[in-house]
């Protein structure tokens, strides 16, 4: 369990605290089963029940999301600078300049055919093998902006939009 206190685990009986005393603010599990923890000190990997740094190679702010796909690849969410993709050592950025629906991402999801799900500010895209497929406005939703996504029963996904007068989206993958 992330908190602004650190990271506590709950063994069904008591809660155990690690790691250092700062702001959790997303954790994510790696296919190898390590845990990755996104601090306000940047990102770290859970060792050996101890605490060593991430390195990314570049300062990137970080602020919303993880997630390590089933590939190996971590994503990183921000505000303002679009996704980091990290895999095999090399970090990519994706913003609008190169196709990313908006700069600020909001939420990030991996379905069960590993298409990666990025809810923006301004839409949703999919990322299948890289290659990035948008949705917003224009292709239906009822609003640029992707505040949620969750995966339908029937093999597509669930998009909340901000604007709530509308229906919600569902999109077949």
């Amino acid at each position: 369990i992330g908190s602004v206190s650190g990271v506590f685990q709950w063994n069904g009986s008591v809660f155990r605290r690690f790691g250092p005393a700062t702001s959790i603010e997303g954790i994510t599990q790696t296919p190898d089963g390590s845990l990755i923890f996104l601090t306000a000190n940047g990102l770290f990997r859970f060792v050996q029940n101890q605490f060593e740094p991430f390195p990314t190679g570049k300062a990137v702010n970080y602020r919303l999301d993880l997630l390590a796909d089933r590939d190996g690849g971590l994503w990183m969410a921000t505000i303002g600078n679009g996704i980091f993709h990290m895999y095999e050592g090399r970090l990519d950025q994706m913003t609008r300049v190169n196709g990313l629906s908006g700069d600020s991402v909001l939420s990030l999801f991996e379905d069960r055919e590993e298409n990666v799900w990025v809810g923006t500010d301004r839409g949703l895209d999919r990322f299948r093998d890289l290659p990035l497929t948008t949705f917003s406005k224009s292709e239906g939703l009822s609003s640029d902006a992707a505040t949620s996504v969750f995966p339908a029963k029937q093999g597509g996904v669930w998009v909340g939009t901000a604007r709530s007068e509308e229906h919600t989206s569902e999109i077949q993958s």
